[in-house]
């Protein structure tokens, strides 16, 4: 399945977007066995399941094809020279993928591989003998006999229509729907709708209140639903887009995703009870890009993985979920942070000893929690109103006391008398007075813009992350009052999410490392005055947002936790001692954005 043009995605770019009855007519089922995958917030999942998607690869700028379990594990790369667009067969044996402008099929370990027809986008028939795909440069809609390598033209261009894409088969494979491309508009504002097609070619109708914006379909198990992405696409090359549901006859038209960003090459599990979706990037959460499951109806969503796109089921495999350890115990007061929830992204806390948790806030549009020193209060940015509010975690009343000057502002702290906050703004840093309302800026004498301040114990410092004017992050330190900017630490690559220990001798930040299709993010500590220089924590995927505890002796963080091919995957919000020893994991969750003790 595809999202946009096939000229552009094949240029190059890992785009983001890897991408019931009818009157007299009938979609049969095909018999597909198994249960949901995915991991319920609510209640621990019954089964996981198999997924092959498309992720940056490790060996160069090409994406490349793994496969993963929906509970996060037994993550397995398949190829190395690059491929996209992976789709199952029927009987789980083979996967047909896209590299280039070729359509080439794997077996299931990624052995076997061969290069089958030149073109775009395939779907496998439900026999698992045919292909449809975007044939003749784009211009048309064609099936492929796999095993003798004959081409069917089924669907060719005219003067209205000027191209065939992303395709899917009913079940009982008598049908095919697919996304024409009109002759309105440019690459970038190409006008879309759904059709079927008989496989012969025979009985090509347009499928209603599909136009002008729908593409990527795929046919429900049952046959009675077709799932696609109305997208957008600007002439500025901006894209997002939402998954819909609507009947083969046009009728039931269904929005499916309701939450905030951008979700597109949606895909039905075996069952149908469960959606595989690309969602994007979405500030303050860019992190949380990636694979994400939902249920049929749009709700429990659950992240997969992150950087990768174009999800394709695996159509018959399910096991029970992977165990994971039990935590040891800590103590002491709650941990903050921000998770995915149904209405996007809320506030929650969570007890390191007993591990309770507790949900604070239900707008989905919270960001950059920041205890205050007494830990009675949290602020917290909120995208929807470019405001900074504050809520009393016993009484739950919240009441907002400052704006914003964009929306996305995320980083804040503090200041150790609980009198005094402070954020960024471009090249300036902020301090705001929360009895008087007065504002005070602190100008930085640099070209670049700042993020992530942090107070020192005593009041007198800031530090932050500077942003050069040749674009690297390094972090600095700032007088209270203002003044000359000296610089702590460079290091190669970027520092973000600062936080000065209680006792104010080590300054804790993130650091993100490496090029974009195989960037590290590790945890680090280092002195006030730039020395001692420490790395705490790195697993191979994510280790990031770290926050000390109110004491000191301990902090806590994020990170995608240590899971080899094969072994449990442990992500979620984890402590670990002042030099990085002793890790335990407080809250599983692979959908945490921000986080602060």
């Amino acid at each position: 399945m595809r999202v946009f043009s096939q000229r552009r995605f094949a240029s190059g770019a890992f785009a983001a977007v890897l991408v019931v009855a009818m009157t007299g007519t009938s979609y049969a089922a095909s018999p597909r066995d198994g249960s949901y995958g995915g991991e319920a917030q609510d209640s621990e999942p019954r089964t996981t399941r198999l997924i092959a998607y498309s992720g940056s690869g490790l060996e160069g700028r090409q994406p490349q094809i793994y496969t993963i379990r929906t509970d996060g594990s037994h993550r397995r790369q398949l190829t190395t020279t690059g491929g996209y667009n992976p789709i199952w067969s029927h009987d789980g044996a083979q996967i047909a993928f896209q590299r280039n402008d070729w359509i080439w099929q794997m077996n299931a370990s990624g052995a076997s591989r061969k290069r089958l027809v030149q073109g775009y986008s395939p779907a496998w028939a439900p026999d698992g003998k045919r292909l449809t795909y975007s044939c003749r440069e784009g211009v048309g809609l064609c099936v492929l006999d796999v095993a003798t390598g004959a081409e069917t033209l089924i669907v060719a261009a005219t003067d209205t229509w000027s191209g065939a894409d992303s395709s899917t088969w009913s079940p009982d494979g008598t049908w095919i729907a697919f996304t024409r491309i009109s002759t309105d508009g440019d690459e970038y504002t190409q006008h879309r709708q759904l059709f079927r097609v008989r496989a012969d070619g025979s009985e090509l109708v347009p499928i209603p209140h599909t136009y002008p914006r729908a593409t990527s379909p795929d046919w429900s198990p049952d046959g009675a639903t077709i799932l696609y992405t109305d997208v957008y696409s600007g002439r500025g090359g901006e894209e997002s887009g939402d998954i819909w549901s609507i009947r083969p006859d046009g009728t039931g038209k269904r929005r499916v995703t309701r939450t905030a960003g951008s979700q597109v090459s949606g895909a039905w599990s075996p069952d149908g009870d469960r959606i595989a979706m690309y969602n994007g990037p979405e500030f303050p959460y860019a992190n949380m890009d990636g694979v994400w499951t939902t249920k049929a109806d749009g709700t429990g969503r659950k992240f997969v993985v992150r950087a990768a796109g174009a999800p394709s089921w695996h159509p018959t495999k399910a096991w029970a979920p992977t165990p994971v350890p039990e935590s040891g115990s800590a103590s002491g007061q709650r941990i903050a942070f921000v998770a995915a929830s149904e209405a996007g992204y809320d506030l929650f806390t969570v007890h390191p000893g007993s591990q309770s948790v507790e949900q604070l806030t239900t707008t989905g549009t919270a960001h950059s929690p920041t205890w205050s020193p007494d830990h009675t209060q949290i602020a917290y940015g909120s995208h929807s109103d470019s405001g900074i509010w504050l809520i009393d975690v016993r009484t739950r009343t919240r009441h907002r006391v400052a704006d914003l000057s964009y929306p996305w502002q995320f980083s804040m702290a503090w200041s150790p008398d609980g009198r005094q906050m402070v954020w960024p703004d471009a090249n300036e840093l902020i301090v705001f007075d929360l009895r008087t309302r007065q504002r005070t800026t602190i100008t930085l004498e640099t070209d670049g813009a700042s993020l992530y301040p942090t107070w020192s114990p005593n009041g007198r410092q800031i530090a932050f992350a500077l942003q050069s004017s040749l674009g690297r992050w390094d972090i600095a330190v700032v007088s209270a009052r203002g003044g000359d900017v000296r610089r702590v630490i460079r290091l190669p690559g970027v520092e973000t999410h600062l936080n000065w220990s209680p006792d104010g001798r080590r300054l804790l930040f993130a650091h993100r490392s490496g090029p974009y299709w195989a960037e590290t993010t590790s945890l680090f500590s280092v002195r006030p005055d730039g020395s001692d220089v420490r790395e705490l924590k790195s697993t191979p995927g994510l280790d990031a947002e770290p926050a000390w505890s109110p004491d000191g002796r301990h902090f806590a963080y994020y990170s995608d936790g240590p899971a080899p091919y094969g072994k449990a995957p442990q992500p979620g919000i984890w402590t670990a001692g002042p030099y990085g020893g002793s890790p335990r994991l407080v809250h599983r969750d692979r959908a945490i954005t921000d986080v602060d003790w």
